[in-house]
């Protein structure tokens, strides 16, 4: 993301993440099944309530207003407490080290360079997440009927 955007990548040098009290919002796309498998598994470990989940695709009132939707929609976003907004690996880093049972994986990500790596990774799974959902969707579908 542009940094014009608001996104702060200073410590994608894999710098230590700080721990909030609450991350002010976890801004995910509730239209996509992979996500919200992802934020269910995510829900069930926040016992503290340090998660506020925002469906960008339900929910505009708590949004960025200085991000269009489509961009929301289009990446894993995180906005800590202390306002800087994350995005991509960077986020899932942030969010990993704030989770119980998480902590050693976001510890791991938020190694030197492993957040770089990571971002690869995750730019190249993007384009096939909407086909991907699309495929579980179906599957999670059939499964319950």
């Amino acid at each position: 993301m542009p940094a014009a955007l608001g996104f702060d990548f200073r410590n994608m040098d894999g710098g230590p993440f700080v721990k909030d009290a609450v991350m002010h919002n976890r801004i995910y796309d509730g239209d996509c099944p992979l996500c919200r498998a992802e934020i269910r598994h995510y829900r069930s470990l926040d016992d503290d309530g340090r998660l506020n989940l925002v469906d960008v695709s339900k929910n505009t009132a708590s949004l960025p207003e200085d991000i269009p939707a489509e961009m929301l929609l289009a990446r894993f976003h995180v906005e800590r407490a202390d306002g800087v907004r994350l995005s991509g690996a960077q986020a899932f880093a942030h969010v990993w080290c704030e989770l119980p049972g998480w902590q050693v994986i976001g510890r791991i990500a938020s190694l030197p360079g492993m957040v770089h790596l990571l971002e690869i990774c995750y730019r190249a799974f993007l384009p096939v997440r909407r086909p991907l959902a699309r495929i579980v969707g179906r599957f999670v579908e059939t499964a319950a009927r």
